[in-house]
């Protein structure tokens, strides 16, 4: 008999004042076992993009869009601030891509 059930045999025993038994359960351990599965590292980006964000009218969102799955792992703050800083910086060619998006996309109704 381990240890932990000799202490809660003592217990459960107990009376309370007006005679009813009192019962108290004793946890027990879990055994772990001696060979562990190893679970599949998964990027924290797999997880957090499981569905897609619709293509908006505004160029700057989809760009930011793309930059947070590049980035996925800093904070939101600091991808706008540095997304917005990228974004500046960004020619008016490489921009086309984006204003062509915007472009395709349909009006809300």
């Amino acid at each position: 008999m381990s240890s932990c059930r000799r202490k809660c045999s003592s217990r459960r025993r107990s009376r309370s004042w007006d005679g009813r038994r009192i019962r108290r359960s004793c946890a027990r351990r879990r055994r772990r076992s001696s060979c562990r599965r190893r679970r599949k590292r998964r990027s924290l980006c797999q997880s957090k993009w499981h569905s897609q964000d619709p293509i908006t009218r505004n160029s700057f969102l989809n760009y930011l869009r793309r930059f947070r799955k590049k980035h996925c792992n800093w904070k939101v703050t600091r991808v706008a601030v540095e997304g917005a800083k990228c974004w500046c910086k960004m020619s008016r060619r490489e921009k086309q891509k984006y204003y062509a998006q915007a472009c395709k996309s349909t009006r809300p109704s």
